[in-house]
C-alpha cells in the first residue's frame, strides 16, 4: 500500500531529532521496507526490513525501545512499542506494539504511520544516525506474507543477536479513550429525567497531562491530574473534586503464558474533598494492575484490569469535627471490564461497553452521610464498614472522540460515602489521550 508524502508533523519530527543532536545515517543505510500486521499470536507489530546487516556492536541499541519512535501522522500520537525481535536473517526487525493497542481493519485504508529508528548503525556505515520511512499497514490475522530478507554472512561479526528482548520501559495504556480510566482528557455531560420530574443535570471532568522520564531503568510516566463531578441530583454523590500526581511504570514487563501481560504499579497522591473543602482528605494511593491480553473475535473486543491497593492518609476537614486528624487506611481491589464492538459505519464507529467496580475495606473510621429520597442528610456517621462503588457504561461512538453515554451508578465513593441508589443517566462525553515521547 503507496502512503502519501510526509506530512509537515514528520518533518518537523526530523528536524526536532536532528536538533537534539542525532546525526544523519549514511546514505548507505535506508529503511527498504516497513509494514504494520498482525503476528502469529494475534499481537500487532511493525515488520521492518532494513538495506544491511546489523552489527553486533550496534545490538545495544537496537534492542533499545527509546531509539524507535512510531508516530501517527494524522492524531500526533506515539503509538507504544515494548519490544524487538530481531530475525536470523540479521537485517529484519519486528517491533511489537503494546498488547491492549488495537487498530480496527476499517483504520487499513486511512492509516498514516511513519516510523523513525534513531542510533541505529549498520555493517556499513561508519557512524550510528537515524532513518525514517512510511509504513504501510496490512492488518491481516496469520498473514502469511513477510519481509523477504537474505540469510547473513556466516561470520557473528556482522549481526547482533537474535531474539526478544522484554519491555524495557513503559507507555501510557493507548486504548485511546475507550473509557474514563484511560483517557487524559475526559468532559462528559449527563441529563436525568421522568414524566412529572424536574430534570438533573451532571458533569464529570477528568484533565491530566502526562511526561515521561527514564529512572531505575524504566520508562516512568507522570501525571499532574484534576478530577471534578457535579450534579445538580439530590440523591447523587456532593459535588467532589480531586487533585493530584499519577505515578506509574512496569516493574513487571513479561507475564507470559499467562493471560495477562504486564503488571503495572502507580503511585497517586492528592486531595480528595468537596468542591467547597468542608470536606477534604489527604491520600497516598497504591494500585497494582494487571494488563490482560486482548481477546477479539469478528468485529468484538475484551479486555480486563483487575487491581489491588492500599489508599493511606489523613483527614484533614470533616463534618465530624473529631474525626479531623484521624488516619486513613483502606486496602481496595476491583476492575475494569471493557467490550467494544467495531462497527465503522458512517454515523457509528463503535460501541463500547464498560464496566468499573471495586471495594474499600476501612481499616479507620472515617465519615459516611446518609440521606432521604430528596437528598436531606439524615444521618453523619462513623463508620469502618466496607463500601462498594460500581458503574456500567454504554457508549454510541459516534467518532474517536465523541460519543453518546448511557450509564448506571450504584454504591458509596470518598470523602463522604454518600449512597448513588441506582442512578441512571444519559449525556455526550468527549475522551481523548495525550501521548507526547518526552524522552527522544
Amino acid at each position: 500500500m503507496n502512503m502519501r508524502i510526509p506530512t509537515a508533523l514528520t518533518i518537523a519530527l526530523r528536524i526536532l531529532l536532528l536538533l537534539v543532536g542525532v546525526r544523519a545515517a549514511a546514505a548507505t543505510s535506508t529503511i527498504i521496507g516497513a509494514t504494520m500486521d498482525y503476528n502469529e499470536e494475534h499481537q500487532l507489530m511493525v515488520d521492518v526490513l532494513l538495506s544491511d546487516y546489523v552489527p553486533a556492536s550496534s545490538s545495544a541499541a537496537l534492542f533499545d525501545i527509546s531509539n524507535y519512535i512510531l508516530l501517527d501522522v494524522d492524531s500526533g500520537r506515539f503509538l507504544p512499542i515494548t519490544g524487538v525481535k530481531l530475525k536470523q536473517c540479521g537485517n529484519n526487525l519486528q517491533l511489537l506494539l503494546d498488547p491492549t493497542l488495537y487498530y480496527p481493519p476499517a483504520a487499513k485504508a486511512k492509516a498514516h504511520l511513519h516510523l523513525f529508528i534513531k542510533n541505529i548503525r549498520l555493517l556499513k556505515d561508519e557512524k550510528a544516525g537515524t532513518l525514517d520511512k512510511d509504513v504501510s499497514v496490512r492488518l491481516e490475522v496469520n498473514s502469511e506474507v513477510e519481509m523477504v530478507c537474505t540469510p547473513p554472512p556466516p561470520t557473528t561479526a556482522t549481526r547482533g543477536t537474535a531474539g526478544t528482548v522484554a519491555d524495557q520501559g513503559s507507555q501510557h495504556l493507548l486504548t485511546a479513550g475507550k473509557g474514563k480510566d484511560d483517557s487524559d482528557v475526559y468532559l462528559s455531560g449527563q441529563a436525568n429525567g421522568a414524566s412529572g420530574q424536574k430534570f438533573t443535570y451532571t458533569a464529570d471532568v477528568k484533565l491530566s497531562f502526562p511526561f515521561k522520564a527514564v529512572h531505575f531503568s524504566r520508562v516512568n510516566t507522570f501525571a499532574p491530574l484534576f478530577t471534578y463531578n457535579a450534579s445538580t441530583d439530590p440523591k447523587a454523590n456532593p459535588d467532589t473534586l480531586g487533585i493530584g500526581l499519577d505515578w506509574s511504570l512496569f516493574p513487571v514487563r513479561d507475564l507470559s503464558p499467562s493471560p495477562f501481560t504486564r503488571l503495572l504499579l502507580t503511585n497517586s497522591p492528592k486531595i480528595e474533598g468537596t468542591h467547597d473543602l468542608d470536606s477534604f482528605n489527604f491520600v497516598h494511593g497504591l494500585r497494582f494492575t494487571l494488563l490482560s491480553r486482548v481477546a477479539r473475535k469478528g468485529m468484538a473486543s475484551f479486555y480486563f484490569l483487575p487491581y489491588v491497593g492500599q489508599e493511606v492518609g489523613t483527614l484533614i476537614s470533616s463534618p465530624i469535627a473529631a474525626a479531623e486528624g484521624g488516619l486513613i487506611a483502606r486496602p481496595n481491589a476491583g476492575g475494569d471490564l471493557i467490550l467494544v464492538f467495531d462497527v465503522n459505519q458512517t454515523y457509528l464507529k463503535s460501541v463500547s461497553i464498560e464496566s468499573n467496580g471495586g471495594r474499600r475495606w476501612l481499616l479507620r473510621n472515617e465519615v459516611a452521610v446518609d440521606t432521604d429520597k430528596t437528598g436531606k442528610v439524615t444521618a453523619v456517621n462513623s463508620t469502618t464498614k466496607p463500601k462498594d462503588d460500581v458503574k456500567n457504561t454504554l457508549s454510541l461512538n459516534i467518532t474517536d472522540y465523541w460519543s453518546i453515554t448511557f450509564s448506571h451508578e450504584y454504591g458509596r465513593v470518598p470523602p463522604l460515602y454518600k449512597l448513588v441508589d441506582n442512578k441512571m443517566t444519559v449525556g455526550l462525553t468527549y475522551k481523548a489521550v495525550v501521548n507526547r515521547k518526552s524522552v527522544f
